[in-house]
This record gives C-alpha cells, sequence and structure tokens, in this order.
C-alpha cells in the first residue's frame, strides 16, 4: 500500500509541475511508469512475490538518467532551454511525424541595462519564470542568446497564442508595478510557425 502511495503521489507531483512550467515538462512519463506497473501486476496476479519496490528503485534510476540528460538542454543563467533543446527537435523531427508548434520569437528591449540593474542573474531569472508562468503547459520556452528567447505553442490555434501573449504582458505590467529599477520591461515579438527544417531557426 506504501508503495503505491508513493506511485500515485508523485504522478500527481508530476502533472502539477508539469502546470506549473517546471523542470518535468519534457520528462518521459512512461520511463517512470512503465517498470512500475510491471512490477505492481506481478505483485498483484502473483502473490507472496514483493518486486514492487525494485521497480519503483529502477524508476527513480530512469528519472536520474532523464534529469541528467535534460541537463544538457538547460541554460544556466534563465534555467529555460537552450538552443541544443531547439537543435534536439530539428534532429527529432527527420525520424517522426512533428507535432505543429507555433514560435513566438522575443526581444527585450534594452536587456543589458535592465539585467546590470539587478542583482546577478535576477532579472533573466525573474524574466524566464514570466514565460514559464504565460507559456503553461502550452509548450516550451528557450533563452537563444542575450536578449532574444522563443516560446514554441504545441498549437497553431490563434486562441492558444493569443492566451499566451496576454498571460505574458500580464506578467510584465505586474513585473514594471513592482519594479524599482529606472527602465521598464518591454519586449518585440514575432510569431510564426515554427520551421523544423530550418537549419537556424533564430537568426
Amino acid at each position: 500500500c506504501f508503495d503505491y502511495g508513493i506511485l500515485i503521489d508523485s504522478i500527481i507531483f508530476y502533472f502539477c509541475t508539469r502546470l506549473r512550467g517546471g523542470v518535468f515538462k519534457s520528462f518521459p512519463l512512461w520511463a517512470y511508469l512503465l517498470p512500475a506497473i510491471i512490477g505492481g501486476s506481478i505483485q498483484t496476479f502473483f502473490y507472496g512475490n514483493s518486486v514492487l519496490s525494485v521497480s519503483l528503485a529502477i524508476s527513480l534510476a530512469g528519472i536520474l538518467v532523464s534529469l541528467q540528460n535534460e541537463k544538457l538542454f538547460r541554460d544556466q543563467e534563465s534555467g529555460l532551454y537552450n538552443r541544443n533543446y531547439l537543435n534536439f527537435l530539428q534532429r527529432v523531427s527527420a525520424k517522426i511525424r512533428p507535432t505543429k508548434m507555433t514560435a513566438i520569437l522575443l526581444t527585450v528591449h534594452d536587456f543589458r541595462k535592465i539585467n546590470l540593474s539587478f542583482p546577478q542573474n535576477s532579472f533573466i531569472q525573474n524574466f524566464a519564470q514570466m514565460l514559464k508562468t504565460a507559456v503553461g503547459d502550452r509548450g516550451n520556452s528557450i533563452h537563444c542568446d542575450g536578449d532574444e528567447f522563443l516560446i514554441l505553442i504545441t498549437s497553431q490555434e490563434n486562441s492558444a497564442i493569443e492566451n499566451c501573449l496576454q498571460e505574458l504582458q500580464s506578467e510584465i505590467d505586474k513585473f514594471n508595478f513592482h519594479n524599482a529599477s529606472p527602465y521598464l520591461l518591454a519586449i518585440d515579438y514575432d510569431i510564426r510557425p515554427f520551421d523544423y527544417s530550418q537549419d537556424s531557426f533564430i537568426q
């Protein structure tokens, strides 16, 4: 019963973290669930064989490997995905039928000046959190370079795009209201269908 409780609690935690835009957004849930389901089935149908704990240990090992791999795709300053993740999406698209996505290219005005007016990396981390909140479970955010960011939405519906931009603007307005620096946060953006085949999507 305790093992099943851990399994259920971890699944709830996974989906809550996804909704908040946390680190498990790209985690393959099946890699965690499959060993646990197999172990639970064996323990249920073959009474007396206690293998669920071993299965959970295998699942946890899979989590550690997946998180280690994901570090390669993470930008150290912002915690968002980096260009390696963008390149990974383009490589994977050659092997499977890719999801139709929308790209929103963002440029932050006076990024360097605003960044320097805050303690080290605190502004870029704040902005990254704004992007995570705005995007939620609609897609992912990428820090491309300097003042350039990219939102990838797993939809080409206007409603999904507009909702994301409205939430982002709301986060920016909150930031500016409480901002003590002499600079206001403002962005330019360009919306286009995401082109998987393009070698360098961000020019």
